[in-house]
């Protein structure tokens, strides 16, 4: 995987095919990449506190890093409670994001 990033840049991502979740971390560049498959079958929860890039496949794998800070988005709370559930993919953590497959 590394290899092909090195040659295609971001690219490398047209020729996957499958269920795949993947995430690279290019240093010299100073940018990260956290893609999923087009199907979405597999997950990636990601954040960014503090200069990190933190990512796992479950948002309590992101959420168990020391790094991450535990705040409570109220306007999610309030939609859980008013709506029976989190509209879109606003999560309870906060800065937490989900990749969403294209």
């Amino acid at each position: 995987m590394a290899k092909v990033y090195s040659r295609l840049g971001k690219a490398f991502l047209e020729d996957m095919h499958g269920a795949f979740c993947v995430a690279v971390i290019d240093a010299q560049e100073g940018t990260a990449i956290a893609a999923i498959d087009r199907l979405g079958i597999y997950s990636i929860c990601y954040a960014a506190p503090r200069g990190h890039f933190i990512f796992a496949t479950s948002t309590n794998g992101v959420v168990a890093h020391p790094d991450m800070e535990r705040v409570i988005d109220p306007q999610a709370i309030f939609n859980y409670l008013f709506f029976h559930s989190v509209r879109g993919f606003k999560l309870e953590v906060q800065p937490l994001a989900v990749a969403l497959p294209t």
